[in-house]
């Protein structure tokens, strides 16, 4: 209990970092602080060319006797996360900063909240066991407290009844809180009935911003519009809690002509995950690249591509600009490996589109889409056509378009 209480004072100076760090009372600060930082220990390779080797932080995991402690040295790749070089931007480094900042003030808001509904559950309890103490000190003193509960049974009932349903949604909130904990201040909650698919693309979140023993307090991600709920009503619903959804699993689908080689998508695969591999902050892996769905009569096939992100659900917003860039990537490999899926044009019948009134020029617009043949030849003549260059084998220009500058 002391070392906790130490630690909580450690988190409400000015200094949580230490004094060699700099001030971090507030995230702007914090976020100044880590810069400095990064450029005082830039000082330390003066040939990094801005970029920090991941060396010169792991010297921290080092004990006395100078041997590395692994254990250590695994928490500081997971906070950081270097590159594939083991170097660290300083977008990178003040981002991971100030991870951990917002991390202990979540921490401290869930404290303080915890704190509120445990000092209310105490004055329930404390309710109850003076009630009781009360019947118990008259039943000492010779008297029968039931006879005039009986008196009043008429009312006692009718008052009961009355507020049966309250009471019953009143009870399951005080135990969703107390006994489940589905949720901490700062966590991004999804609220649906539990009958109801959860959609598989992340769900749309509400900010949990306050928590007491009868309701909680939401805001609404997108737009910024709060809510108050009870917890008797959350009580029978089902909540995601996209905090506690760690690494989070994202999928999308492509198309193939029934035509692509199975080789060719084999080395479509093989570029995704270079693609991802090469993005080690973001991604985890590429879990799986498989057919789902053969449509023969539409000359296509259906690839399901699965990757895990490092993020949990609570970033959504980091998680679908990751799956974006690699959806746009995926999009102009492709086009580049000629692998792109047209559907084939539906047959047409020409009595629905102009009635019994079938001519030539009828014939002759719906062959130029739309555009009569007199005024089809006259722009044909004034229009230039051009050919699409095309694209060599090496897939290193697609790979260029998405490099971070």
């Amino acid at each position: 209990m002391l070392h906790f209480r130490r630690a909580l004072g450690c988190m409400d100076t000015d200094f949580p970092f230490s004094r060699a760090f700099g001030c971090a009372d507030t995230r702007e600060r914090c976020v100044t602080s880590s810069q400095q930082l990064f450029r005082r220990l830039l000082l330390r390779s003066p040939s990094s060319k801005g970029a920090l080797p991941f060396e010169t932080i792991a010297t921290i995991a080092l004990d006395k006797l100078g041997k590395l402690d692994m254990v250590k040295a695994k928490k500081l790749v997971t906070l950081f996360r270097p590159d594939c070089d083991g170097r660290l931007s300083l977008l990178e480094f003040a981002g991971s900063v100030d991870s951990v900042y917002k991390d202990f003030k979540l921490m401290r808001a869930s404290i303080d909240s915890a704190s509120q509904v445990d000092h209310a559950a105490e004055q329930i309890f404390n309710g109850v066991f003076y009630m009781i103490l009360a019947v118990a000190v008259v039943l000492v003193l010779g008297f029968n407290p039931f006879r005039m509960f009986l008196s009043f049974s008429t009312i006692i009932l009718s008052f009961t009844f009355m507020i049966k349903g309250a009471s019953t949604s009143y009870a399951q909130g005080v135990l969703f809180i107390l006994a489940q904990r589905p949720y901490n201040i700062g966590d991004r909650i999804n609220v649906s009935s539990g009958q109801v698919d959860s959609p598989g693309t992340g769900s749309q979140g509400w900010i949990v911003e306050d928590v007491t023993l009868f309701t909680t307090s939401l805001v609404l991600a997108a737009t910024n519009e709060r809510a108050t709920v009870s917890n008797g009503a959350l009580a029978k619903s089902r909540v995601i809690n996209c905090a506690r959804s760690a690494k989070a699993v994202v999928s999308f689908v492509m198309k193939f002509g029934l035509n692509v080689p199975y080789s060719k998508i084999k080395l479509f695969k093989i570029h995704i995950k270079t693609f991802v591999q090469a993005r080690p902050r973001e991604w985890i892996s590429m879990q799986s690249f498989r057919s789902t769905k053969v449509e023969a009569d539409l000359g296509y096939c259906e690839y399901r591509c699965a990757l895990q992100h490092r993020e949990s659900w609570q970033n959504i917003g980091a998680i679908l600009q990751s799956k974006s860039m690699v959806q746009q990537f995926c999009i102009e490999l492709q086009k580049h490996m000629r692998m792109t899926y047209e559907s084939p044009p539906l047959p047409v019948e020409i009595s629905t589109v102009f009635g019994n009134g079938i001519n030539e020029q009828n014939i002759g617009m719906l062959l130029n889409g739309g555009i009569s043949t007199e005024n089809g030849r006259k722009g044909c003549e004034d229009i230039s056509c051009e050919h699409e260059d095309g694209f060599d084998a090496n897939a290193s220009s697609i790979f260029a378009m998405f490099e971070e500058k």
